[in-house]
C-alpha cells in the first residue's frame, strides 16, 4: 500500500510539472503591439451587425488584432516584438439593403471580392534589433487560400461571420513576409 501511495504522489508531481510547463509555454509568445491610424478614415468598415449599438469598428478591429496574435504566437519567437501600424482597411464585399425583416443591411460578398489593407510593420528581436520592417505595405486578398491551412489559426464562427476574408489576407501576408525566406 505504502508503495501505492508513492507511485500516485509522484504520478501527481509528474502532472503538475507538466501543467505548471504548458502554463509557462502559454504565458511566453511573440508580441504584437497593433495602432489602427484613423479607422474612422478607412476605406470601409461598414457595419452590417446592429446588435454591437455602433460598437462594431471596435469589436471588428479587437478580432484582427487577436488574429495578428495568434499568428505570431505560432510563427514567431517568444522573445520577439511584431509592431503593425494599419492605416486602411477595404473589407471584402459590399454593404447592400438587406432583404430580410431581422437586419436592416448585410454584407454581400460576391466569389471575386477581395479585401485589402495598407500597413506599416516593424518585427524585433528581444535586444530591441529590428531584423523586418516595411513602410506603407499594401497587402491584398487572393481568390485562392494560401497553402497550409494548418499553419494558420482556426476561427470560431463569429470570427468567420465577421473577418474570414480578412484574416485569410493577413495569413497570406504573414506567411509571405515571414514564413518564406
Amino acid at each position: 500500500m505504502k508503495q501505492f501511495k508513492h507511485t500516485i504522489k509522484q504520478m501527481g508531481l509528474a502532472c503538475m510539472s507538466l501543467l505548471l510547463l504548458a502554463f509557462a509555454s502559454t504565458v511566453q509568445a511573440a508580441t504584437v503591439e497593433v495602432k489602427w491610424d484613423k479607422p474612422e478614415e478607412f476605406t470601409d468598415i461598414e457595419s452590417t451587425y446592429v446588435g454591437y449599438n455602433g460598437q462594431f469598428r471596435q469589436v471588428y478591429l479587437d478580432r484582427l488584432e487577436r488574429h495578428f496574435q495568434r499568428l505570431a504566437s505560432m510563427h514567431l519567437d517568444d522573445d520577439h516584438t511584431l509592431y503593425i501600424e494599419v492605416s486602411d482597411i477595404d473589407r471584402a464585399g459590399r454593404v447592400e439593403p438587406a432583404t430580410g425583416p431581422e437586419s436592416e443591411y448585410e454584407r454581400v460578398v460576391m466569389p471575386n471580392d477581395v479585401p485589402k489593407m495598407t500597413l506599416s510593420f516593424r518585427l524585433e528581436d528581444g535586444e530591441g534589433n529590428t531584423f523586418k520592417y516595411g513602410e506603407d505595405v499594401r497587402i491584398e486578398g487572393s481568390l485562392t487560400r494560401p497553402e497550409g491551412q494548418g499553419r494558420f489559426p482556426r476561427l470560431n464562427r463569429t470570427d468567420r461571420d465577421m473577418i474570414a476574408p480578412e484574416a485569410r489576407m493577413i495569413n497570406r501576408w504573414f506567411l509571405q513576409t515571414f514564413l518564406r525566406d
